[in-house]
């Protein structure tokens, strides 16, 4: 089922109130998400400790690396993107091409 541009850009909206990031940093994290195909993410994003990475399946590596919780959050934020991505193909589209939903959730706050 496809889902409309404002379920796509709510989406965005809860996961930035739901792991209280902004919306640039769920942006961000959807885009490495989407680079790495859904099954892994390579990112750089201050709000989430700076340089890291995110495998499906167990693998999560935050620059602090004994920050556990920062590490869960990771974790549950990529694997909740994931989801999105899988079950919208055109929100993952859009945020590849760096617009719609991506741009204009972040603008709308």
């Amino acid at each position: 089922m496809k889902e409309s541009f404002s379920e796509l850009q709510q989406n965005i909206h809860e996961l930035s109130e739901r792991y209280s990031i902004s919306l640039e940093a769920v942006i961000a994290m959807a885009q490495a998400v989407v680079n790495g195909k859904g099954s892994m993410a390579q990112f750089n994003i201050p709000e989430l400790g700076g340089m890291g990475q995110w495998m499906r399946g167990g693998m999560t590596m935050v620059s602090d690396r004994s920050n556990y919780s920062l590490q869960t959050k990771v974790t549950s934020l990529c694997a909740e993107l994931t989801l999105l991505l899988s079950s919208s193909p055109s929100f993952g589209k859009s945020v590849m091409q760096g617009q719609g939903v991506g741009q204009q959730a972040a603008t709308s706050k």
